[in-house]
């Protein structure tokens, strides 16, 4: 693998490399504004640093980062989850003008990342749930989703932490009244207020 080395200017430059595509990796060779000397991968919005282990920091439930807050980390500390801190507030509702089964069933850690894409690609354009959450930019990143059943719980346990304002909160993940598996006609939410 052969990695570009360039000479950025800043962390949000789209000069250099002009509409550089999401997870590009580069070679910083520059000190200039906020970069210096190292590797970086182009996030959706701007340009981040890579780290290496011995520099890697360990993150705490809560903490500030990114645009948003942490409520969940792995065992390592290092990876985890992070919930925004803007409220698209309560009259979002989930479905694109109809309800459409979408095929949003993942509940798990990172399940609500493929939900999201999923109730996107059925539902279109328009200003619900999931593409509200997939357009938010906070802290100039541009990976955001609409979080799945287990995450939202996930949330909840750190609401305090996080400072949610709505009552209601959808997940990302379809649901079965019928009882079956066949079929999925509402979406899990979680009343955040008790």
């Amino acid at each position: 693998m052969l990695i570009p080395r360039v000479a950025l200017t800043s962390t949000t430059d789209v000069v250099t490399i002009p509409a550089p595509a999401t997870s590009l990796m580069v070679y910083n060779t520059a000190t200039a504004n906020d970069v210096s000397p190292g590797f970086y991968f182009f996030n959706g919005a701007a340009w981040t640093r890579m780290t290496d282990a011995a520099s890697t920091p360990s993150y705490t439930i809560g903490q500030s980062l990114y645009g948003g807050k942490i409520f969940w980390l792995d065992s390592t500390r290092q990876h985890g989850l992070i919930a925004a801190t803007n409220d698209a507030g309560a009259d979002v509702q989930w479905f694109n003008k109809r309800y459409m089964y979408n095929n949003a069933i993942r509940t798990g850690i990172y399940g609500g990342e493929y939900n999201t894409r999923r109730i996107i690609e059925i539902q279109g354009s328009g200003n619900y749930a999931a593409s509200v959450a997939a357009r938010y930019n906070g802290g100039n990143f541009g990976d955001w989703y609409l979080p799945s059943k287990d995450e939202l719980n996930l949330m909840y346990q750190q609401k305090d932490l996080i400072g949610y304002l709505s009552v209601f909160y959808w997940s990302s993940t379809e649901g079965a009244l019928s009882g079956t598996d066949a079929t999925y006609d509402f979406a899990w939410k979680l009343c955040f207020s008790n």
